[in-house]
């Protein structure tokens, strides 16, 4: 992992978070607790799932397409569209390539969207398209997404 140097050598030592660690020529040590990389890689992925995210908070909400990714670096599959407002309503779309993958319809309770043509490839766009604005303040979303 990154937080390892690659090219250690033996006996490199280094601390992380107050922990000593030993590089012995073919893994890390810690404490006599024997790890490497692929172990460490399975631990995260235990812990923090394959589920990423994109989240955002828009304070003063305006009917408009807000760009959340330029140019998405691999392909994704979106698994997740949730949002909630503080006070007031809209209307949220996910889109990418002018195709539609879920709308909400934004309010203080809270809704999560049900997607569909939510898989798409490297190099698209994604954008959010709020419409239909009732005096929506401090709106908060998350897109959940797999690569």
């Amino acid at each position: 992992m990154s937080q390892f140097r690659s090219d250690a050598s033996l006996n490199d030592e280094i601390v992380r978070s107050g922990t000593r660690f030993r590089f012995d020529g073919a893994k890390w040590k810690r404490l006599g607790q024997n790890f490497d990389a692929t172990s460490i890689a399975s631990d995260v992925a235990a812990i923090l799932g394959d589920t990423q995210t994109y989240v955002g908070h828009l304070e003063t909400v305006e009917d408009k397409t807000y760009h959340l990714d330029a140019k998405i670096p691999y392909g994704r599959t979106f698994v997740e569209f949730f949002g909630v407002a503080a006070s007031g309503t809209c209307d949220a779309s996910l889109v990418s390539g002018g195709v539609t993958m879920g709308t909400l319809s934004v309010s203080s309770s809270g809704t999560t969207a049900s997607l569909s043509n939510n898989t798409i490839v490297a190099g698209a766009s994604l954008d959010m398209v709020v419409s239909g604005n009732n005096s929506c303040t401090d709106y908060r979303f998350v897109v959940g997404f797999t690569q």
